[in-house]
């Protein structure tokens, strides 16, 4: 019984830790993920991101950036899946909640850690152009809780 707990612990540690022995084999290797050192253009006007890895569509895990400038603001929504949130640069304003109302918000400075589960109804903006470090495990999408909010609809 007691080999038995002990190899399912070891596959279950195996499938946990893959991913992260995949991108590390991708590091070591000397080839760097495909957009590791280079911003496009993000889906909210203004914005970047850098994909370092893994493909957010997808059932696995996936390590982004995003950038923002000082001043832009993000309608209220919610993600399909948890992300952690690490504040690199600037300040996140984030409000939880269905309505936008800056009174409620939490101020994130650099280094500040956030974690948001998927579902979580929340809304944001940013003092100072802010760069965050996004990390979650898709598929991965963003919802607007008003559809005229959401910037992929406006071109």
């Amino acid at each position: 019984m007691k080999c038995t707990r002990s190899i399912t612990v070891g596959l279950v540690l195996c499938v946990l830790f893959a991913p992260i022995a995949k991108a590390a084999a991708q590091a070591s290797s000397g080839s760097a993920p495909a957009g590791l050192t280079e911003w496009q253009p993000g889906r909210v006007p203004g914005s970047g991101v850098m994909l370092l890895l893994g493909d957010p569509s997808k059932p696995e895990l996936f390590v982004t950036r995003f950038r923002y400038p000082d001043g832009l603001r993000v309608g209220p929504h919610w993600h399909t899946t948890s992300v952690h949130i690490t504040v690199l640069s600037g300040t996140l304003m984030l409000g939880m909640g269905d309505a936008f109302d800056s009174t409620r918000a939490q101020a994130y400075g650099p280094g500040s850690f956030v974690l948001l589960e998927g579902g979580m109804h929340h809304y944001e903006w940013f003092r100072g152009a802010v760069t965050i470090h996004v990390e979650g495990i898709g598929p991965f999408n963003t919802v607007f809780l008003n559809p005229a909010d959401d910037p992929r609809r406006k071109t």
